[in-house]
């Protein structure tokens, strides 16, 4: 046919002792062309927003993580203290329930192991602060990395925004990169915030000593008959007052068993026949 365009394939003769080879494949244009476009195409790249999301979520995990044991170490340890005010609110209902016996120097025993007691826990308060000290400067660590985070996604905000305004095409991934910066910002600040409930708890730590006592004692009680006695006809709150501090330096107890003490005495007095 006269409109037929023929391929001409010239074949080169082997040289002696070489086997003859195929010969190559003709090509059309095509074909040709495809070939270049899938040679020129790049490997698929993992978005990298996705893997600065992943990144992200791996640095607040490890904060979290470390908040978390170190929060368990503190409640641990307060577990001791509300046992404690516990084991008073006991002694101090036994002693009010038992009607015939009124002296103190039967309870004081039991006041000297809640002494005691108070003391170890008091010993005990300084691995539990290193603890959470530890866990402050770890989740600082942690803010660091998160900021330099953003200062990178922020760098790469500020060469999209310069490419855009070049006029070059910059697509979705400008809103993606936006998204990424703000979550990062609330990450930074979710850690922050972890580090100022630590820092909180080290601080109730340090005030332990002057706060070992009031937290680890049952006032409930106490402070239901101080009522019941001031209510009482004739009794003078000033004089009151008196009575119980004598009662607190002479028998050597708290003030909670001090009132409890002058109730059960005041009650017998009651109770006497006229």
């Amino acid at each position: 046919m006269s409109g037929e365009r023929k391929r001409i394939i010239i074949r080169r003769r082997p040289a002696e002792g070489q086997e003859e080879q195929e010969p190559p494949v003709a090509l059309e244009p095509s074909q040709l062309k495809e070939t270049f476009i899938e040679a020129q195409q790049p490997a698929v790249q993992p978005q990298a927003t996705e893997t600065r999301d992943t990144e992200v979520e791996a640095v607040f995990m490890r904060a979290l993580n470390v908040y978390e044991d170190a929060v368990q170490r503190f409640n641990d340890f307060f577990s001791r203290i509300e046992r404690l005010r516990e084991r008073d609110r006991s002694v101090q209902s036994a002693y009010m329930k038992v009607e015939d016996l009124v002296r103190l120097s039967v309870v004081k025993k039991k006041l000297d192991e809640l002494n005691d007691e108070r003391s170890a826990i008091l010993a005990s308060a300084g691995p539990v602060e290193q603890k959470l000290t530890q866990a402050m400067a770890e989740l600082e660590s942690v803010v660091s990395d998160l900021e330099q985070l953003l200062f990178d996604k922020l760098v790469e905000l500020e060469e999209m925004s310069a490419a855009r305004s070049s006029g070059a095409p910059v697509g979705p991934e400008i809103r993606a990169v936006e998204e990424a910066c703000n979550r990062i910002r609330s990450e930074i600040a979710r850690t922050r915030g972890l580090i100022e409930d630590l820092r909180k708890k080290v601080q109730a730590l340090r005030d332990l000593p002057k706060t070992i006592y009031r937290m680890t004692t049952y006032r409930d009680l106490a402070e239901e008959y101080y009522k019941q006695l001031k209510s009482q006809k004739g009794i003078d709150e000033a004089r009151l007052e008196e009575h119980l501090k004598k009662v607190m330096q002479e028998e050597q107890v708290p003030w909670e068993y001090a009132v409890l003490y002058l109730y059960k005495r005041l009650m017998k007095r009651t109770e006497r026949p006229q």
